[in-house]
């Protein structure tokens, strides 16, 4: 885990490593430890660290650097899966047959 944006993300909130350690459950020389990189986190700490801070644990991982990131894909539609997937894929044809067969189904053409 990276403890630098640990640190960044607490001191953000302005939560103090008292206050951090209560909302996740570990005493505060843990989140020392943590934020300095003494110890890893296992990976329920880190999901506990990462709804206390209300960020990704792929952040807190350094795995991606948006803290939170603008769409989670249970908040995705069926056809924006689809137009994802196909896009993702390099098919940038069937992304926009996607795209456009869904306009059409949802103005009646």
């Amino acid at each position: 885990m990276r403890g630098d944006r640990l640190k960044r993300m607490r001191e953000a909130r302005d939560y103090t490593q008292d206050e951090l350690s209560e909302l996740v459950g570990v005493g505060q020389k843990q989140v020392w430890r943590h934020e300095s990189g003494a110890t890893i986190p296992d990976g329920d700490i880190v999901a506990r660290y990462a709804q206390a801070l209300d960020v990704s644990a792929d952040y807190l991982l350094g795995i991606s650097d948006d803290p939170k990131p603008n769409v989670q894909t249970g908040d995705l539609s069926r056809t924006e899966r689809a137009v994802i997937n196909a896009w993702r894929r390099g098919d940038v044809i069937e992304a926009a047959r996607t795209i456009l067969n869904d306009e059409k189904a949802h103005n009646g053409a």
